[in-house]
């Protein structure tokens, strides 16, 4: 029975060394110290073989008893080899684990680690070897002499693996915090793009450029006078409720509604349940601004700042797939389920006017109907026109016109570009102000076209005599119009040329145009066969040709007039 004893714990011994070569096989890198260690684990595993075939063989009065007793002693070499040998698996083990979760399974061992393991398998092993010649006396002998440095050596490494295992224990929980974290942000980006794509499928209308530009281009400070307004402030706080700003053509109309989309995105920033829309129309783009396409920007605009769309949402798109747009009325339900979602949803529409008139007519329905269901606020600008003025005659109305301060700003701003007679006299600087403020008669686009006239003037009398035929009034548009065509014309030939051919271009094209086709247009002449890069003008020398009344909307590059 001893005997089948001491089978049992090679045999045993034997599984736990085919576990370890098997580990040593899954691993990558260390090639050559890998290798070696795979082959002394392997001899090991021969000597094994070699002990339970002997042991299998033997009758009980071979004297193997005293040989396997001390082979199985506490403190012997197979118990020895076992903590080895479960160390090393166990160490293989967790390593394994990790590449369950990382993609490959590097050498876990460090070379001071694999020499020390290596010396204790071959003390074990001569141990193993003089067992085999069945001496168990001398084998006794050596066991005892050795006993507490190969303990003392056991310990050691036993000690240096725990060490390694617990930091490897921190280093795998801070991997699988790592990729826990990973997988969650690429779940996430692939629920944002999901949701984006659903979002930009109810309409392509995006007017941030828009906005960039407009904020870009006004003054710090300009519409603090509506900002602080009472009615303002009223509204902003309020629910169901509407401003509406009329204005003449010129009064600065959509700078101000710039000013006012950027004061509520920074309200909202402390108020996650405000969600804010906006839009510009065009009258040029009025082929693309459709009601379907207004609405769904309105409804994508408010969805954007939630977290995600709505289930009903999501499953719209899924039937429909991404090439079949969504209906009217099914655009009217998204823009519904957003409003009733947002606890605090406003709307601002610039220009009201230079939408078609159908269109126009749907969009108050709508918006007005989602009004009274759900208490959404509404800013909207437009010029004096009856039909539309006539939809507002119950709701606050804050005329637009040219205020003071913001002229004040603006001029300030701009002296810089007038002649040096100008920047060194401050008295002659304040009259232009005051002259440029009267003259505008609340148009904002005057006092541009007035400092616009005075920056050829190279004395201080020829300031002053400009000032004083400052054009105001009803026609003051026409006079300011027909000097600035009368700079363009009074340039050198070629420069005139360049300006007739860019206004033409801008406002004859059936759409906006972009800088670079605009450049490209230029460079074609009639009788060309192909296009020379030479011919194509700079866009700063076509600007300027035309006297301020042509502009470039710097986030699109697209070429506009002025107003």
């Amino acid at each position: 029975m001893e005997l089948l004893g001491a089978a049992a714990s090679a045999f045993a011994l034997l599984t736990i060394v085919a576990q370890v070569i098997k580990g040593i096989k899954t691993t990558t890198g260390a090639t050559k110290e890998r290798k070696r260690f795979r082959e002394e684990v392997r001899a090991l595993e021969d000597i094994l073989q070699q002990l339970t075939d002997e042991v299998d063989d033997a009758e009980e009065g071979d004297g193997w008893r005293e040989t396997l007793a001390a082979l199985e002693a506490p403190g012997g070499p197979l118990g020895r080899l076992h903590v080895v040998l479960t160390e090393l698996l166990s160490k293989l083990q967790t390593e394994t684990g990790v590449k369950k979760t990382i993609s490959a399974l590097k050498w876990p061992f460090k070379e001071s680690q694999i020499k020390d393991t290596m010396l204790a398998i071959e003390r074990e092993k001569a141990l193993l070897n003089l067992a085999l010649s069945n001496n168990s006396r001398k084998l006794l002998q050596e066991i005892k002499a050795t006993a507490r440095t190969y303990q003392q050596t056991l310990d050691d490494l036993v000690a240096t693996f725990a060490e390694e295992s617990m930091n490897h224990a921190a280093r795998l929980d801070d991997i699988q915090d790592r990729l826990g974290s990973i997988r969650l942000t690429q779940e996430t980006t692939e629920e944002e793009k999901k949701r984006d794509e659903i979002l930009r499928w109810l309409s392509p209308l995006d007017h941030s450029a828009q906005q960039s530009d407009y904020i870009r281009r006004r003054e710090p400070g300009t519409g603090q006078w509506l900002l602080e307004s009472n009615e303002y402030e009223n509204w902003v706080k309020a629910h169901d409720q509407t401003i509406f700003c009329p204005g003449i053509p010129g009064a600065g109309k959509t700078i101000l509604t710039s000013v006012i989309i950027e004061d509520l995105f920074n309200r909202s920033r402390d108020d996650p349940g405000m969600a804010v829309a906006f839009l510009y129309c065009n009258f040029n783009r009025q082929q693309e601004q459709t009601i379907e396409d207004i609405l769904g920007s309105i409804a994508r605009q408010l969805l954007q700042q939630m977290r995600s769309v709505p289930p009903t949402l999501a499953d719209l798109y899924k039937s429909h797939g991404s090439r079949r747009k969504p209906s009217l009325g099914e655009i009217c339900s998204a823009l519904e389920t957003a409003a009733q979602l947002c606890p605090r949803a406003i709307v601002v529409v610039d220009a009201l006017d230079e939408c078609q008139r159908s269109t126009r007519s749907h969009l108050l329905k709508h918006i007005f109907e989602i009004q009274s269901t759900h208490g959404i606020n509404i800013f909207m600008t437009s010029r004096f026109i009856p039909e539309i003025t006539d939809r507002f005659v119950q709701k606050t109305t804050i005329e637009i016109k040219a205020h003071e301060s913001d002229l004040r700003l603006y001029l300030d701003s701009r002296m810089f570009s007038l002649q040096a007679c100008v920047l060194r006299n401050p008295d002659l600087q304040q009259d232009i102000k005051a002259a440029i403020i009267k003259a505008t008669d609340g148009m904002f686009l005057l006092a541009q076209l007035h400092m616009q006239s005075l920056e050829g003037k190279r004395s201080p009398r020829a300031i002053k005599t400009a000032l004083e035929q400052l054009p105001s009034g009803t026609d003051a548009y026409d006079f300011a119009y027909d000097d600035a065509m009368l700079r363009i014309k009074s340039q050198h030939p070629d420069q005139a040329q360049l300006a007739r051919q860019v206004l033409q271009w801008v406002t004859r094209s059936s759409r906006e145009l972009h800088a670079q086709e605009l450049q490209t247009a230029l460079a074609i002449k009639p009788s060309d066969q192909d296009l020379d890069t030479d011919d194509i003008p700079e866009l700063e020398d076509m600007l300027s040709a035309c006297a301020g009344l042509v502009t470039v909307v710097a986030e699109s590059s697209i070429v506009r007039l002025v107003h």
